[in-house]
């Protein structure tokens, strides 16, 4: 059975009836379906703007998408073929320059490219394995040699459809900043989940869980009853350690580490708080440590055992989800269209030619690598990820039922901003990532060498079914605006969408301030199709003075009562906590029936 995401489905629905010639004119043209360019279309629809959306890539996400092993290799395909040359000459075809007023210039798409040195290979090979029947055993006494089939290429193309590969895989913390947002805005509906089972270390040569939670300490083995109270006294200080600012004022620019050990903890409790519960490098100073401490004990227990939540299908789907939403308030979606370039005068941007069709805008959103040179704010130094894929056929960490993993390895060197670890994340058949009885491993990192050195070490040697590697290099702009146009970043290196959102964020504001961000939408019973009590003298007002086109919607959305009490507002947000939970608790039930 294939593996379709409804996201997928509704969205693809979408663009096939999307049919005919565009409006010529929109508020907000969106280029680009990458997470922060989706939540900007989102929250400019939502308040009733208008917005075309537009990617001339035939999927949803660009550097966010999810994909099946087909669409990987495509994407791989497409990767490889890609330079830094612009699309099409810049010569400006005369059918171009009849669609430009005086003064206008059409600027190209920069299609900068920012993903390189890839490197594929495929481990399968024919192995033969000795299968014992119990009447065998009774009958013959003898051995059944059988052959069985290797994940070669082919295998792997024709299970297509059970894949769902990152290429920028994330998690979310139980109560950090997108699942705030996808509860607060009801996104959520559109979205599914599962809780990440287990945070691992590499200690002593080996890898090991990590105890964070009070059950967690008090099961382990690793650490001694002295170290249990001691760590369990430090955790419990974190959760509230702004109640104490006066003791530990001094300390606060020192660094974490020297902190952990005037606190008396011992190196195997600063090794789980600094790797795996702060995830912070060695020169982090205090107050820094403490705040990411306190993030991650916060999210515990919320969804699950862990602080973490893993999206089913893929990060890929979180674009997706804000796409729906967009489209459900009006936005209009157009994937695989030639976008001949942006029609620019006098500092400001005008429109875009998309396919030969002039559409004028007031207000252009676009992704920081598609953008002209001429658009472009000054940037920050440029970064490098490198980023793996790998299919296994065991987990790195075996275990009775399937587990969603998440590991972070500490760096030996520290990057210029002062970081160092890897975030490594492998998950199952039960997430939808790939086929029963295999794995993937997904590795972030900021240094090129950390498989071969950390994480290779860790496995058998026929364990590998498939690996990927690439290298991908991104930039942060100093100024969010320039003129009209708002500039979304590449995906930055972090473990979960802080930063992506607090950009989509600040592109919303500086285009629309003073607007609410992605207010609540209602849900199916909240949406009055009509008003039935509406009198004749109303009706006719209504028909003499029809909405202009732009204007007009097929139902009119009830919003929230702006009068509705603090506690009832309260309770909404409860109720999709709530929801979230229960399609939680449903996918670890279901794995564990697995």
């Amino acid at each position: 059975m294939q593996n379709v995401s409804y996201n997928y489905y509704s969205l693809k629905k979408l663009e096939i009836m999307a049919n005919g010639e565009l409006p010529k004119e929109f508020e907000v043209i969106v280029i680009g379906t990458g997470l922060e360019e989706s939540i900007v279309a989102a929250a400019c629809a939502r308040n009733g703007h208008s917005v075309l959306h537009l990617d001339s890539n035939d999927f949803y996400g660009d550097q966010w998408a999810s994909f099946t092993f087909e669409g990987l290799q495509k994407w791989l395909d497409g990767s490889r073929a890609k330079s830094d040359e612009k699309e099409d000459s810049q010569a400006e075809p005369k059918v171009l320059k009849d669609l430009l007023e005086n003064g206008e210039t059409l600027l190209p798409l920069d299609h900068e490219k920012t993903v390189t040195k890839i490197s594929e290979d495929f481990h399968a090979k024919e192995v033969k394995e000795t299968l014992k029947s119990d009447e065998e055993e009774e009958e013959r006494k003898s051995d059944t040699p059988v052959v069985v089939e290797p994940w070669t290429k082919a295998k792997l193309l024709a299970n297509s459809r059970h894949f769902n590969l990152d290429l920028t895989p994330r998690l979310l913390f139980s109560k950090g900043s997108m699942v705030e947002l996808l509860i607060s805005s009801n996104v959520s509906r559109y979205t599914e989940f599962k809780s990440v089972t287990r945070v691992l270390t590499h200690l002593n040569g080996k890898l090991e869980h990590v105890p964070s939670s009070r059950a967690d300490v008090f099961s382990t083995k690793h650490i001694s009853v002295i170290e249990k109270r001691l760590l369990m006294k430090y955790l419990t200080f974190c959760l509230n350690y702004q109640e104490h600012l006066d003791k530990i004022e001094p300390d606060l620019q020192r660094p974490y580490e020297e902190f952990l050990k005037k606190e008396k903890l011992t190196p195997t409790l600063i090794h789980f708080i600094m790797n795996s519960i702060a995830m912070v490098p060695k020169s982090v100073n205090c107050e820094e440590g403490l705040k990411s401490t306190q993030k991650f004990l916060a999210s515990l227990g919320r969804f699950g055992f862990t602080p973490f939540l893993w999206p089913m299908y893929g990060t890929g789907e979180l674009p997706q989800a804000f796409c729906r939403l967009s489209a459900v308030f009006g936005g209009t979606y157009f994937l695989s269209r030639p976008i001949d370039g942006i029609i620019y005068k006098e500092n400001q941007v005008q429109g875009v030619i998309v396919d030969g069709q002039r559409i004028n805008c007031s207000y252009l959103v676009i992704a920081r690598k598609l953008c002209p040179q001429a658009l472009r704010t000054e940037s920050n130094e440029k970064q490098t990820v490198f980023r793996d894929i790998h299919l296994l056929k065991s987990s790195i960490l075996t275990s009775e039922k399937e587990e969603l993993s998440f590991l972070t390895l500490p760096g030996s060197e520290e990057t210029e901003d002062g970081q160092s670890q890897s975030y490594v994340m492998e998950v199952g058949h039960g997430a939808s990532a790939c086929p029963r009885g295999m794995y993937s491993l997904q590795v972030n990192s900021l240094k090129s060498d950390t498989f071969e050195t950390m994480v290779q070490p860790l496995l058998t040697q026929d364990q590998l079914i498939y690996s990927l590697r690439w290298k991908r290099t991104y930039e942060t702009l100093k100024k969010t605006l320039n003129g009209n146009v708002a500039l979304c970043h590449d995906p930055v290196f972090e473990l979960d969408f802080d930063e992506a959102i607090a950009h989509a964020r600040n592109m919303f504001d500086a285009i629309f301030p003073g607007e609410d961000f992605l207010p609540r939408a209602p849900e199916p019973e909240e949406i009055i199709l009509g008003d039935e009590s509406i009198t004749a003298e109303e009706e006719v007002a209504h028909d003499e003075n029809p909405p202009k086109p732009e204007e007009r919607t097929s139902t009119e959305v009830k919003s929230q009562d702006p009068k509705k009490s603090e506690k009832e507002k309260v309770e909404d947000d409860q109720k999709e906590e709530s929801m979230l939970t229960e399609q939680s608790a449903a996918n670890e039930n279901e794995a564990q029936d697995q």
